[in-house]
């Protein structure tokens, strides 16, 4: 009796694994597992591979085309910035809202949030005009007005930041006014 539910245990294990190896065939030719070449010294020891952050430019010090730059994500609903890492709602303009509870509230009924102004002001390309983005940038109705960012004037709480998408200016606007909302995602949120 013992002997033949070891001989089933056996037979359990050997026709999983068979089925597991015929549903993924890549188990069997999983590779080798010594590190390659360039990873091992002159006697055959690992070292590390790992680049220190001197050897990693940074994103943003990169200065793409915008046929690089921008890249279309989530059913080309969004636009990932390559140099910043943002991720940026495609239909730009959005909606005209005050900077209060409206623009913030839009931002994440689209699951997205308010920028920054200095992400905002990344997308800004001062050598163009009407509106003041990258030649051949992928965005949908960008206007030429000002757009709210999230960063509130240090020096009257009752007024924040936008950029006027005409001239690519910065400038600060009374919060009650109503302007354009461009959503983002990704980045570090602080004003």
């Amino acid at each position: 009796m013992r002997h033949s539910r070891y001989l089933i245990s056996v037979l359990v294990v050997v026709s999983s694994f068979a089925a597991a190896v015929m549903v993924l065939p890549e188990l069997l030719g999983a590779g080798d597992l010594e590190p390659p070449p360039e990873a091992v010294d002159g006697s055959g020891n690992p070292i590390s591979t790992m680049k220190t952050l001197d050897e990693i430019p940074p994103v943003w010090s990169q200065n793409l085309p915008a046929s690089e730059r921008f890249v279309l994500v989530l059913n080309d609903y969004r636009v990932l910035d390559k140099e910043t890492g943002l991720v940026w709602h495609r239909g730009g303009g959005g909606q005209s809202n005050d900077h209060q509870a409206e623009a913030i509230d839009w931002c994440y009924r689209v699951g997205m949030r308010f920028p920054t102004i200095n992400e905002l002001a990344s997308l800004v390309d001062s050598s163009q005009r009407n509106p003041s983005l990258p030649s051949g940038h992928p965005f949908l109705h960008v206007y030429n007005d000002f757009f709210w960012s999230a960063t509130t004037s240090a020096m009257n709480p009752s007024q924040a930041f936008a950029v006027n998408f005409a001239t690519g200016n910065i400038v600060k606007l009374p919060k009650a006014e109503r302007h354009h909302t461009w959503c983002v995602r990704g980045g570090c949120n602080s004003q």
